[in-house]
């Protein structure tokens, strides 16, 4: 689905609405001012670390955050502004959760036991028996090596989320026949 934002701004910029928006140093309240961005995917803001602030290549700043429990894989995740408020996106290229069933790694074993099978990391004979195999050492040490392909999803970010600009200058032969569009594509 694409989004858009209507306003670029600084990293700067983007901190100061930040930080106007989260007391202490807590990022999880942004959690409440992002919800329907966020609670898509199961997992846990227990262990949240925003990383950096950058602009990325389509001109969109955004906070990087890692997030989740002790017992799950950080799900990566940003926090942007859309020129009227925060909003929140998890990128499915290059990160690191159970897409099948939309949550955090760590979160349901067997859910893991299968999303591993169904992306190539466990045999798809592969059975376990509960009285010889430990399945959650299994999962757990083939998910703790996951890692997240930054380049994947700040390029889908840039892809998904796009400018919207109030004015597109169209037809353009003289200063006489500038058109303003409201509301159209830049």
């Amino acid at each position: 689905m694409l989004r858009t934002f209507s306003k670029m701004i600084s990293t700067d910029e983007l901190k100061n609405i930040i930080n106007s928006h989260k007391p202490y140093d807590s990022y999880d309240v942004l959690t409440i001012h992002t919800p329907k961005d966020l609670f898509h995917i199961e997992f846990s803001s227990e262990n949240e670390e925003a990383e950096e602030y950058l602009t990325l290549e389509n001109g969109l700043s955004v906070l990087e955050i890692w997030s989740g429990g002790d017992w799950e894989i950080s799900l990566h995740y940003i926090i942007y502004y859309d020129g009227e408020k925060l909003r929140a996106y998890i990128p499915v290229d290059g990160n690191t959760y159970n897409k099948t069933f939309n949550s955090a790694f760590g979160n349901d074993i067997e859910h893991d036991f299968l999303e591993l099978q169904r992306i190539g990391l466990i045999d798809k004979n592969k059975i376990f028996n509960e009285e010889e195999d430990d399945i959650d050492m299994y999962v757990t040490n083939i998910t703790d090596n996951l890692t997240v392909d930054k380049n994947k999803t700040r390029s889908e970010i840039s892809r998904v989320i796009r400018f919207r600009s109030k004015y597109v200058i169209m037809n353009v032969e003289s200063t006489s026949d500038i058109i303003f569009k409201f509301n159209s594509w830049y």
